[in-house]
């Protein structure tokens, strides 16, 4: 009974996110595609803002509690059921968002990057037209062997929060999408959902220490085997500066719209920011 009122709740937050139409409504009023949107909140997230009021906190900080699952120091990637070291930072890191660059032709950096603008703009109900989500569509096996604890999870939870009230927006203006994706991705064990129009499978992403385990049953976490011989790429990262972020504020007539657009965006990938490759 109890899983499936889960998996009721779960469907109710499929449907509340895609009647929010972020993509359309904030691309057209900036007059920006629905892409870059997408690719500015992207780099925004990743890069963090020190200068910012409060202060954002970046997901490549060198005091992140996930940048290992970023920079290849751990077996956490699932490459066909292993867990294997990945480095996502191959293809310029920080500098290269900095630049305007999601990263270089051919690394792991820009397949994720590209993975998870995709992804995003699936979870915003971006147009017809927006590049169709390529990844695995199982957040739980893209992240089962990441052991994410509750306090990784907030982590995302509060530079994203942080990032939205940067930029002018109130807990208001997201709160219905910030609850919805919670509701998708921020309990252990969860059963599984289908994304429409494609996109099935368990998606849970928080499942280590002190997630909470909406179901009830045993934990399902399934940690990378000691024993395991993983194909390692290289472990060199360029972190992100503890400047400010290279997505520079929006200080025309649109900022509030803006502002608006990318607290509910940032939300979306805080909530899904491994899409596997």
């Amino acid at each position: 009974m109890l899983t499936k009122t889960v998996a009721s709740l779960a469907i109710l937050a499929t449907s509340a996110l895609a009647q929010v139409p972020i993509c359309s409504k904030y691309a057209t009023a900036l007059n920006i595609t629905e892409t870059q949107l997408v690719e500015d909140v992207l780099v925004l997230a990743l890069l963090g803002n020190t200068t910012a009021n409060p202060p954002v906190a970046g997901i490549l900080a060198s005091s992140s509690p996930v940048l290992n699952f970023f920079n290849g120091a751990g077996l956490t990637t699932n490459r066909n059921n292993q867990p294997t070291s990945v480095n996502f930072l191959d293809g310029g890191g920080a500098a290269s968002l900095q630049n305007g660059t999601l990263g270089t032709t051919g690394s792991n950096q820009l397949t994720l990057a590209n993975h998870l603008v995709e992804y995003v703009g699936f979870l915003l109900n971006c147009n017809e037209t927006f590049p169709v989500y390529t990844g695995n569509p199982n957040m739980y096996a893209v992240h089962k062997f990441m052991n994410i604890s509750q306090t990784q999870f907030t982590y995302f939870d509060t530079a994203i929060a942080n990032a939205a009230l940067a930029l002018g927006v109130t807990a208001a203006d997201v709160t219905p999408i910030g609850t919805a994706l919670t509701t998708l991705f921020g309990s252990a064990c969860a059963p599984a959902v289908n994304l429409p129009p494609a996109l099935v499978g368990s998606q849970s992403i928080c499942q280590g220490s002190g997630c909470p385990n909406t179901t009830g049953a045993p934990a399902c976490y399934q940690g990378a085997s000691t024993t395991t011989t993983a194909v390692a790429s290289s472990t060199s990262s360029a972190l992100a500066p503890t400047g400010s972020s290279g997505v520079a504020g929006k200080t025309n007539a649109g900022e509030s719209l803006y502002a608006s657009a990318m607290s509910a965006s940032l939300l979306v990938i805080g909530s899904a920011f491994l899409i596997a490759l």
